[in-house]
């Protein structure tokens, strides 16, 4: 009944035959043309028309299979909003492996269709659209993933196209997308969109999409990406709330396994849920149905963050997330206000002043609304603190009527540091040093996700108490956050000054055993050297008698030999007098170097057996 009151014009005409039997897989043969010429149309309550319309088709079978039908759409063109547009198609049988020609161009301007076509009152359409398509080859190449037998190519370009309607939760615009392509590649030099508020501008490569679309092989890419503002929960669908007090449910976002994306993103803002990110600024990848983060840093929360690791989705009943964190010098106040879980994870410090830095490697399931899975949650870091500042904390200020130290009710905590890990729905933090109020703790324990707590720890009380012995005081911290128990371990206590006696005990009898062994090593270091020295002595005397007795040999020798010499009583005589006295000097000389060496051997081992004595 839309089209009683359209108005038309032009002529159509239409011929053909269909002849013979269908018997089987016998089918007769046929021929069908269709004509229209300068045809067009005008809804009457709207402005334009339609002009132009030309239609030449073709359909025919000579053989007696429907496989031999060849379809031929030489021509179909119109003119819409003074824009023309063409197209051809081309079809050769067989038809089971059909090798086609096709070709489109033109523009269509969406603002001018509401002025051709009725559209419901929320909808709106603007924009040129222009492009110029062609592709050609059999289907079976397209089958047997041969594209390169396969033309396909062209361009499309968009420009200031804006479409707002009831299906599409926000206003899409795209101010400009320019993109050409061929058999495997699309090269897509400009983007730049707008949905609701958020706004991307894009450019880069997308690789084997021809695969993708016909045979889900994988759709490869580079792309850079630029937004001055983005809210990534706009583009989360949400699942109807089951309560009408209870906001709506975020589902799971599902990321495709046949995607691999990499994409350079430089995000002046982020949004996710309450978190605002300003400047974010990495890699992200999108592989194997997970979404990667490569070095994203940002900055957030007052400070700075640095990003890495996946949100996985390879099982869509069982999505996670996988990240290591370095953030730095960021505010207590922004993180609990922004962060729903920092209340589940640290408690004590949703009402704190000041700003912390953290690195922590975390990962856990997420339930069907984006929220973790508590029951999967685990990880471990480092946390550390310049100063912070507390007040009005259950847990100090039952600490502080325990203690009788009112002053640890609001207190502020100076390079506060401690390394923890969270497993089995408890966060346990390794014991460390913290100083309230000037009074010295070292605490350690675990906190629960349920907001239960079990800390113990040694409390050294201040000077001006005069406890003594009993300065130092264990104390237990249970209960919950809202409502905490400590009570005061007075065992730890006396262990810590039995272990102090003992202690002192062992550093008394450690200084005498180390005196008395001073003592003796003096007295033995005392006799070695009087031993050396008297058989130093008793060397010095063997040389000196060895010598005394060498010196009488050669001394006797010469008288000897003198007197010799002095018997001669003609030169012959005289001459061998002389003779026989030198070998008798020598004789005596090497008499005398026998027994100085002999004694030089004898000294040296009274001095060696001395030395090594002791």
């Amino acid at each position: 009944t839309s089209f009683e009151d359209v108005k038309t014009g032009g002529s159509v005409k239409l011929s053909g035959f269909v002849k013979g039997k269908m018997v089987g897989s016998s089918f007769p043969n046929f021929d069908l043309k269709l004509n229209v010429d300068k045809a067009w149309f005008q809804y009457p309550s709207l402005p334009q028309s339609v002009q132009n319309i030309n239609i030449a088709t073709h359909v025919y079978n000579t053989g007696n299979a429907l496989d031999q039908t060849v379809v031929d759409v030489s021509n179909f063109s119109l003119v819409m909003a003074k824009n023309p547009f063409s197209a051809k198609l081309h079809v050769i049988h067989p038809m089971t492996d059909p090798e086609l020609e096709m070709k489109a161009t033109g523009k269509i301007d969406l603002g001018s269709i509401k002025d051709l076509y009725p559209l419901e009152a929320e909808m709106k359409l603007n924009g040129i659209f222009d492009m110029n398509v062609e592709a050609g080859g059999k289907m079976s190449y397209l089958d047997q993933n041969q594209y390169d037998k396969f033309h396909f190519g062209g361009k499309l370009n968009l420009s200031n196209m804006l479409v707002k309607m009831k299906e599409l939760p926000q206003e899409v615009s795209i101010a400009k997308a320019n993109m050409t392509f061929n058999n495997n590649l699309i090269d897509l030099s400009t983007l730049q969109i707008k949905i609701g508020r958020n706004d991307i501008t894009a450019s880069g490569k997308v690789e084997n999409f021809m695969a993708y679309a016909l045979h889900d092989k994988t759709l490869l890419g580079k792309l850079n990406l630029q937004s001055t503002y983005f809210n990534a929960s706009d583009f989360m669908t949400s699942e109807p709330a089951k309560t009408p007090e209870k906001s709506e449910a975020l589902t799971v976002i599902v990321i495709p396994q046949n995607i691999n994306f990499t994409m350079a993103a430089d995000f002046k803002q982020l949004v996710y849920e309450k978190m605002n990110f300003t400047n974010a600024k990495g890699q992200l990848m999108v592989v194997d149905g997970a979404l990667k983060f490569q070095n994203l840093f940002t900055q957030a929360f007052g400070g700075t963050m640095l990003v890495n690791g996946a949100y996985t989705t390879t099982d869509p009943k069982k999505p996670s997330f996988d990240f290591n964190l370095n953030i730095n010098e960021v505010l207590f106040k922004e993180v609990f206000k922004q962060v729903g879980l920092a209340q589940k994870l640290v408690p004590i410090f949703e009402k704190a002043n000041g700003n912390f830095s953290t690195k922590l490697s975390i990962n856990s399931n997420l339930k069907s609304g984006m929220m973790p899975d508590l029951a999967t949650l685990t990880g471990k870091g480092s946390f550390s603190s310049k100063s912070v500042g507390l007040a009005n904390v259950p847990v100090l200020t039952t600490l502080a009527k325990t203690l009788k130290i009112k002053e640890l009710s609001n207190t502020n905590l100076k390079d506060l540091a401690f390394m923890f890990e969270i497993k089995d729905g408890k966060i346990t933090t390794q014991p460390f040093d913290v100083v309230l109020s000037g009074v010295k703790m070292n605490i350690g324990g675990s906190t629960g996700l349920d907001q239960s707590i079990a800390y113990v720890g040694k409390v050294q009380m201040p000077d001006k108490l005069n406890l003594g012995k009993l300065s130092t005081v264990g104390v237990k911290i249970g209960g919950t956050f809202s409502k905490p128990t400590v009570s005061l371990d007075l065992t730890n206590t006396l262990k810590t000054m039995v272990t102090d006696a003992k202690a002192k005990v062992v550093e008394e009898v450690t200084k005498q055993v180390d005196a008395a062994k001073t003592k003796a090593l003096e007295e033995a270091r005392r006799q070695k050297e009087m031993a050396i020295k008297a058989a130093q002595e008793k060397a010095a005397q063997i040389r000196a008698t060895a010598q005394q007795l060498s010196d009488k040999i050669i001394n006797e020798a010469q008288s000897q030999a003198d007197q010799l010499i002095a018997k001669a009583s003609n030169p012959i005589t005289k001459r061998l007098a002389q003779a026989a006295s030198q070998k008798l000097i020598d004789d005596a000389k090497r008499k005398a170097d026998q027994y100085n060496s002999q004694a030089d051997e004898e000294a040296k081992k009274v001095i060696q057996k001395a030395e090594t004595s002791f």
